[in-house]
This record gives structure tokens, C-alpha cells and sequence, in this order.
């Protein structure tokens, strides 16, 4: 949702492509975990963090050429954004493993999850929202 700057557009988009009765299902890095990572960045903050010359989450060789920009958005904000389009929030869930290695240390789960070499993480890692538009 990092890449996101205005929920409220981004909720009215998902809900204007969704039929009755469709459900809107998100999986992504929890808002928090960034907190627990090398950071400036406020849970809270409004302003845009803007990077130049960082590394790829993914692939940590390659560096960016051009400034990149990222939003930090709340949970609530992001629920209140799909609530105010007209989603029904039917699940929440949190998860202490991620879709990647945050890290050059962090081991394969097995099932295409990682986790750090000490075992899951005291705090979220992944968020998952589904909504359903009545």
C-alpha cells in the first residue's frame, strides 16, 4: 500500500470494478512491520518518506535510479477507506512470516513464506483485509 498517496481513490476504484456480491481480497506487508525495520518512518506520519539510491526490497543488488516515494497508511485508514467506498469488511488477519526475505538471513518457510533465523516475528508481517461490496 506503500505506493498508494490517496486511499480514499484507490478504495472508490476497487469498489466502482467490483459486482454485487464481489469480494476484494488484500494481502500485503503490514503497516507496522516497516517500524520494526531500519527507519525513520512514523506509524502515523502523513508526509511521504522519499528515497533515492535505495535498494529493492526483492532483489537487495539492485539500487534505484530514480527517487522513489512511499506513503505510510494505518490500519484504520485503510479500512475506513474501503468502508467509505461501500465494502463490508468480513476478515482481518495478521501474520507473523512474509512473502519474502526482509533480510539476507531470513530462511524459507517451505511453503514460499520466510521467517528471520530465530523463529516467526514478535510482530506482524503480513496484513490481509477481504471486503465484499452488498
Amino acid at each position: 500500500m506503500i505506493w498508494l498517496a490517496d486511499l480514499q481513490r484507490w478504495a472508490a476504484v476497487v469498489a466502482h470494478y467490483l459486482k454485487p456480491g464481489g469480494i476484494f481480497l488484500l494481502i500485503d506487508s503490514h503497516p507496522v512491520s516497516v517500524l520494526f525495520e531500519e527507519t525513520t518512518l512514523n506509524y502515523f506520519s502523513k508526509e511521504p518518506e522519499r528515497l533515492i539510491d535505495s535498494p529493492d526490497y526483492c532483489v537487495r543488488e539492485h539500487r534505484s535510479k530514480n527517487e522513489s516515494v512511499e506513503w505510510q497508511h494505518t490500519i484504520a485508514n485503510i479500512l475506513n477507506a474501503l468502508i467509505r467506498a461501500g465494502l463490508t469488511i468480513e476478515k482481518l488477519g495478521e501474520y507473523d512470516f512474509c512473502f519474502y526475505p526482509v533480510k539476507e538471513d531470513w530462511i524459507p518457510k517451505g511453503d514460499g513464506y520466510w521467517y528471520p533465523p530465530s523463529g516467526p516475528t514478535p510482530y506482524p508481517m503480513i496484513l490481509l483485509v477481504r471486503a465484499r461490496k452488498t
